[in-house]
């Protein structure tokens, strides 16, 4: 275990010399060649002291793949104008806290133990990086440091238990755009003042931590909750986190709704009902977009009701869809939605009364929420229950001709959003609650 750690200080060695590139930015420029310098020197033999900390095979990859990441974030930098603070996290994050992950897999902690002492490690890193980079003039302010490193420490911890994390590039790559993107809405909607984002990340990390607890999500899934959840209440507010609230306490109640019984038929939901982080994504992603969207709204010269509805629409969806497969179930009886032929239940795009009542009542549910929170009127709401209802349908056919031959069934959640946002906006259009 010593050994694992020791051979990771190099990795630290390289972020100490992004550290310093935040405090004086001529540094920066000796990265890259610095960085190719050691991915040629992993493609000669390995003799010398300096092969004593890269490692063998397993370690050479990954200090190949951390040098590639920091040449390509340093192209962002110098030709696409990515700000220096969102490089210099990044590669922070990404560089010194696999430092952190040893030390805590060195005690014998539980699961979630772990990824909170993983978490909070990632942040002080992150925020100490960026307050670096003020120190050099760049100009970020308390908020947006307390934010970017707590969204970093929950990204690098998510992408550890992925693929992705496998990869220290695409690691690095992956959060670098997302706090990018993160940062380009109008500084007033990261200006708040430190209080009012603590107590977001407050709730938004509380009622993560309970859905893990009941069983609701799992670590990954839990982890992208807390991300969406920060991202809607700092972008949005609590009016908005609260229509993505009801959809995921409803949600995570009606699946495990006689869930016995639908294990007992082969149709509950895998890991004992426990949304992971691909399920999250595929319902909420597109929701979470426009709600970045409407912090943009005046930079991109679009009417923030745009993205109201495009929010509302795909929440009314993933509501609409839940709600008629979870219910739906229960009641056999299942045809499928392309042929009305009798098929098995829980076959993909099999539908029932039952389940099909459930997403209208679903959907319009989200449309009078989102009238009560968001002022969208009587005629909003029946617009959004509209779109909920056809991205339910969407659901059903896609699943029915796509579903395991094309797209997996994250897939066709995340299409039937789409269908159920664009509906949603297209509809107001159409009526003339929205003006272009």
């Amino acid at each position: 275990m010593q050994d694992r750690v020791e051979k990771e200080w190099l990795f630290a060695l390289l972020a100490v010399l992004v550290l310093a590139g935040s405090i004086i930015e001529e540094i920066i420029v000796i990265i890259v060649p610095l960085s190719l310098i050691v991915i040629i020197v992993n493609f000669i033999p390995k003799r010398g002291v300096f092969f004593r900390f890269v490692g063998k095979e397993r370690g050479s990859r990954k200090i190949v793949e951390f040098s590639m990441g920091l040449i390509l974030l340093t192209l962002l930098v110098t030709f696409a104008g990515m700000p220096m603070n969102i490089f210099v996290v990044s590669a922070i994050l990404v560089g010194g806290v696999y430092i952190i992950e040893k030390v805590m897999l060195v005690r014998d902690i539980s699961p979630i133990r772990e990824v909170a002492g993983f978490v909070i490690g990632a942040w002080f890193l992150g925020a100490f990086s960026q307050v670096l980079s003020m120190i050099n003039g760049i100009q970020i302010g308390t908020s947006r440091v307390v934010f970017f490193a707590v969204i970093g420490g929950l990204l690098v911890a998510l992408v550890r238990e992925d693929w992705i994390g496998k990869n220290r590039t695409a690691s690095m790559l992956a959060i670098a755009l997302v706090l990018w993107i993160l940062s380009l809405p109008a500084f007033e909607y990261l200006d708040i003042i430190p209080q009012q984002l603590m107590f977001g990340i407050g709730i938004a990390g509380g009622l993560g931590y309970i859905s893990w607890r009941v069983g609701s999500a799992s670590i990954t899934g839990m982890l992208t909750g807390i991300i969406f959840s920060l991202i809607v209440i700092v972008f949005g507010g609590f009016t908005w986190f609260s229509i993505m609230l009801v959809f995921f306490g409803v949600g995570s109640l009606v699946t495990r709704l006689n869930y016995k019984e639908k294990l007992e038929m082969g149709v509950a939901e895998e890991n004992e009902g426990a949304r992971e982080a691909k399920n999250v994504l595929a319902n909420a992603v597109i929701a979470v977009i426009c709600v970045v969207g409407f912090s943009m709204n005046t930079q991109l010269g679009i009417s923030g009701n745009i993205f109201i509805f495009g929010f509302a629409g795909a929440i009314a969806a993933a509501m609409s869809d839940t709600l008629s497969s979870e219910i739906g179930i229960l009641f056999g009886n299942t045809r499928l939605i392309t042929t009305f032929s009798k098929v098995e239940v829980g076959t993909d795009g099999g539908v029932t009364v039952q389940g099909s009542l459930a997403g209208f009542v679903g959907a319009f549910f989200i449309g009078l929420v989102t009238s009560w929170t968001l002022g969208v009127g009587l005629g909003g709401a029946i617009v959004i229950g509209i779109a909920g209802v056809t991205g339910m349908i969407g659901d059903s056919v896609l699943g029915a001709s796509l579903e395991d031959k094309w797209m997996s069934n994250e897939g066709v959640n995340f299409m039937a959003t789409l269908i159920g946002a664009i509906a949603s906006i297209g509809g107001a259009i159409l009526v003339g609650i929205v003006l272009l």
